[in-house]
């Protein structure tokens, strides 16, 4: 009897199939790679969105506050915002080169005016406020203080800056954060080695 041939595929059939694949594959990886791409860009243009969002309702509620003085009948603009710093007398408003604004405003203690921190005078007394916009490295940086009222604290400043959308001010809060707890370990180490030396001597 005759031996029934087996035939298989020919090293070029299997060459072309492996082409083929080879180049099904690599179409496949590609538009992968290009909805991964599609969608990262999507997400930092709706982050930018975001931002810019809060970067207008945060200038717009602070910039509509400037020039505000408590108790028109016997203050006026001159007698509550005298010169000081960048600002002329009665100047509510100015700005700097490299995208920088500032706006001075004054509230009275309990009269809800809020400043960009999100809180309002609790200090007995009429206070001036100051918040500075900054554009630096694309990035909107805000800063406030007081010029006749107190001054913030580190864990106020930590707190405030932590909760910051902006990678500069969460930076800085981490970076007060180190100081505070470094400065308390020196201050405990300090403290300990002061009682030790004390209770060999006794």
């Amino acid at each position: 009897m005759r031996a029934a041939h087996q035939r298989g595929f020919t090293l070029l059939e299997i060459m072309i199939a492996m082409s083929i694949g080879l180049f099904l594959a690599g179409a496949l990886i590609t538009v992968v790679q290009t909805n991964k791409t599609v969608f990262l860009n999507q997400n930092q243009l709706e982050q930018m969105q975001d931002g810019q969002r809060m970067a207008m309702t945060l200038m717009a509620d602070v910039i509509q506050s400037t020039g505000y003085f408590p108790d028109p009948t016997t203050n006026t603009l001159g007698s509550t915002l005298g010169a000081s710093g960048a600002f002329a007398n009665s100047q509510a408003m100015t700005g700097a080169a490299g995208d920088t604004i500032s706006v001075r405003y004054m509230t009275a203690s309990g009269d809800g005016i809020l400043n960009c921190s999100g809180l309002s005078n609790t200090t007995g007394a009429n206070t001036i406020y100051v918040n500075q916009f900054a554009v630096v490295g694309n990035q909107l940086l805000v800063g406030w203080g007081t010029w006749n009222g107190p001054e913030s604290s580190l864990t106020l400043e930590i707190f405030t800056n932590s909760r910051s959308p902006f990678p500069a001010q969460q930076a800085r809060a981490w970076t007060g954060a180190l100081v505070l707890i470094a400065g308390i370990l020196i201050l405990s180490l300090t403290a300990r080695a002061i009682l030790l030396r004390r209770s060999r001597r006794t």
